[in-house]
């Protein structure tokens, strides 16, 4: 009898053991098996949003917030190269965040390394003009006098004063769709003018694609966007 009650005691410690084994594998397994969401490291490879936006709020089939297709979300240092003039621009949603007069423009071109390439420089009027799109009186070629050759207040017609039915670049810009960085900004030239009255240098406001002309030292609202050949080593 002792034997037999024995025996049945050890049986229903046998089976507690085992039932608690159990437990714990499913627990841990279960445990195991929980995915926790990663932290955002922008890098719009995965299958939800992970960029600087909460959702995709453009058109394109991806998960960043331009209007291009890819997944980037603009803020690398990216080069746009215009395949008719064959120079290469500066490009970016941080191109034109900093303020700057004509000559730490200059200073601050000079000295970029940009997209993996040195040797770019503050564009001339000429270039800047080029980059004007959807307003011909202000593009290359157009009725505003202003160019490299034509430098003196004087050149400044009533054509130069831009348009304003919106461009074709992001947010109605007058530069080029593929063109990223700060519409409501002016952007210096290298070339200007002195008369009696002190030195100026021309640039233009890419939201209405206004030429007109600053005093070099003023920096408040004016940028740049540097320029370098395609032909250029890095």
């Amino acid at each position: 009898m002792l034997h037999r009650m024995f025996a049945t005691t050890v049986l229903a410690l046998l089976v507690s053991i085992a039932v608690l084994a159990l437990i714990s594998c499913a627990s841990s397994s279960s445990s195991s098996a929980t995915t926790h969401p990663a932290a955002d490291d922008n890098d719009d490879n995965d299958t939800v949003d992970d960029d600087d936006d909460t959702s995709d709020d453009d058109a394109s089939p991806d998960d960043d917030d331009d209007s291009s297709p890819d997944d980037d979300d603009d803020t690398a240092e990216t080069v746009w190269t215009d395949s008719t003039t064959g120079s290469m621009w500066q490009n970016g949603a941080t191109v034109g965040s900093d303020n700057y007069d004509q000559p730490d423009a200059e200073s601050y071109c000079t000295g970029l390394t940009w997209g993996g390439y040195s040797g770019w420089s503050l564009p001339d009027i000429d270039q800047l003009r080029s980059l004007i799109q959807g307003c011909p009186a202000t593009g290359t070629g157009g009725s505003c006098d202003v160019t490299d050759s034509c430098l003196l207040e004087s050149c400044e017609n009533d054509s130069c004063g831009g348009c304003s039915d919106g461009g074709p670049g992001p947010g109605g810009a007058y530069w080029p769709p593929e063109i990223t960085g700060n519409v409501f900004c002016w952007y210096w030239s290298s070339l200007g003018f002195t008369d009696d009255t002190g030195s100026y240098g021309w640039g233009v406001y890419f939201s209405s694609a206004d030429i007109t002309y600053a005093g070099v030292a003023n920096v408040e609202g004016n940028c740049a966007r540097c320029v370098r050949s395609s032909t250029d080593g890095d």
